[in-house]
């Protein structure tokens, strides 16, 4: 960039934007008010042609201001913005309902939206299409740069007014070194969407009436190496959802690094959410963090509150409430899940699943599982070997759900790993409020055929049932030979039926186990 020279320095004040040496005076003189070139905001008149000429007289380092919330602009056009240039004020600007249908409110052009703030206005689509476009009407992989949006309400966008993933705000070609924070999001088609970001921020947004997409949708293309480092979604919060609360997900392994989640809180997902419905979705990249979320879910048919699969990755200390299953593991070898609280999910607390790619060498600790469905912790996968399950509390009150009659509870069942695997120091317990007919109770559901799991630990569990009689069964063998070479030692089992049920298994190890008040010791093993 080429500074302009001046002609005296002594006696002025000096300021720098962009690099280049600014006068105070000579900053003064960029500041202007859309009125200047004829708006009106009077919320009467059209003055899309008025705003589009004071955005482009704007000189680099400009800043625009549209007053106070006083005044409504109203546009029948789309506003193409102009980079270097801070967009400030309180007022609305509202797209007219006589608008081509899918016109975006306004746009930053490809490779002419760096060093960009929009600060404190409200922009209104009014039901015609998306509203702020950054880096569009372009190809290529060159990012926008410095770009800042801060204090803004996104009031009344169209899903997908031109493409699949158009939103209050879009930015398909790569977003560096920006900011969104700050921002309310009310009656959105879909809230915030962008493709390879980079250094960027998105905190402490609002989300209220997000009837269609997502929240937050981050997504990676090939080719953008340099895309996925230093990304941060922190303390949005938002209700009324009609998707995802937040996603990043991408077609390929990216490298996308350590993208940290925490402190976001979501509630009350949309009835027509089913099936769509996710809280949180880490489907790309490795060692991602996801701690200290509130999820609660709470309408019908809702899917996952946490969904990941990225390898290496930490999920800690968040709450979820009210999904079908309260953090699923698709991928992502290395894993931690850490002190999280899963209440009520319909069907598991945790499941391990069998979706495509590796599981192994898991950590499953200190999670507090209440009233899961069917499952506090489930692996439905032979991928996890050399995993962990320890220290686990799970507790299962019978007649929590509808149909309980004629169903089940599992505190933790598991697949035959590919690798030895140790459950330990978990605490199930069952407790009944009602009669439940048909209803049944396993602490430890062991699966897998003749010697499967080989070589693995089970120890120091307890497993208790509370139902005013013998009720359940401590361990759940499914098949003959399921336990051979496994080791059961220092587990604890009270007021079972039985403490060991199922088919005969040979060369299991017994070591110190109690069995308190449990109608049979069961111990079929031969």
């Amino acid at each position: 960039m080429t500074c302009k020279p001046h002609a005296k320095l002594i006696g002025l004040a000096l300021l720098f934007v962009n690099g280049c040496p600014v006068s105070l005076a000579e900053l003064q003189t960029r500041r202007a008010d859309v009125t200047s070139w004829g708006a009106r905001g009077d919320g009467v008149t059209d003055d899309g042609a008025a705003l589009q000429r004071a955005i482009d007289r704007q000189p680099p380092g400009g800043e625009l201001s549209f007053g106070d919330h006083s005044r409504v602009y109203l546009t029948s056009r789309q506003l193409v913005l102009r980079p270097d240039v801070a967009y400030t004020g309180s007022a609305t600007i509202r797209m007219m309902p006589g608008a081509a249908r899918g016109t975006q409110l306004a746009v930053l052009r490809y490779s002419q939206s760096d060093n960009v703030t929009i600060e404190g206005l409200t922009l209104d689509s009014g039901g015609v299409g998306g509203g702020l476009a950054v880096n569009v009407m372009g190809h290529g992989g060159r990012p926008a740069l410095n770009v800042t949006i801060s204090g803004v309400t996104f009031r009344h966008t169209v899903e997908s007014p031109k493409g699949a993933y158009d939103s209050a705000i879009y930015s398909p070609a790569g977003l560096s070194n920006s900011k969104v924070v700050g921002n309310v999001f009310e009656d959105c088609g879909s809230g915030i969407s962008i493709a390879n970001p980079e250094k960027l921020l998105i905190a402490d947004n609002r989300f209220q009436r997000i009837y269609r997409g997502d929240a937050i949708f981050l997504t990676f293309s090939p080719g953008n190496e340099w895309a996925g480092h230093d990304i941060q979604i922190l303390r949005n919060s938002g209700s009324h959802l009609g998707r995802m609360a937040i996603e990043v997900w991408a077609r390929q392994p990216t490298s996308a690094e350590a993208v940290t989640v925490r402190g976001n809180s979501f509630a009350d997902w949309n009835p027509d959410a089913r099936g769509n419905g996710f809280g949180i979705s880490m489907m790309t990249g490795q060692r991602a963090i996801v701690s200290d979320n509130t999820m609660i879910g709470r309408a019908e048919g809702l899917t996952f509150g946490i969904e990941m699969g990225a390898p290496g990755s930490v999920v800690e200390h968040n709450h979820v409430e009210g999904f079908r299953i309260g953090i699923a593991l698709h991928s992502g070898a290395g894993t931690r899940l850490r002190e999280n609280q899963l209440v009520r999910q319909d069907q598991a607390g945790i499941q391990i699943t069998n979706a495509p790619g590796t599981k192994s060498g898991l950590l499953i600790e200190n999670n507090v599982i209440s009233n899961a469905g069917h499952f506090g912790i489930w692996t439905n996968s032979e991928g996890w070997g050399e995993s962990q399950v320890l220290n686990n509390k799970i507790t299962r009150t019978a007649g929590a759900f509808g149909d309980d009659d004629g169903s089940s509870f599992i505190g933790i069942a598991t697949s035959p790993p590919t690798e030895p695997v140790t459950v330990a120091g978990n605490t199930i317990v069952f407790s009944s409020d009602r009669p439940t007919p048909g209803f049944s109770f396993a602490g430890l559901k062991i699966n897998g055929r003749p010697g499967a799991n080989n070589g693995s630990v089970y120890r120091d569990n307890s497993v208790q049932s509370a139902s005013g009689g013998p009720f359940g069964v401590g361990v759940l063998l499914n098949a003959q030979g399921s336990a051979d070479g496994l080791t059961l030692s220092g587990n604890r089992f009270e007021g079972l039926s039985a403490a060991m049920q199922g088919p005969a298994s040979r060369g299991v190890v017994l070591r110190g186990n109690t069995v308190l008040r449990c109608a049979s010791p069961g111990l079929l093993v031969r």
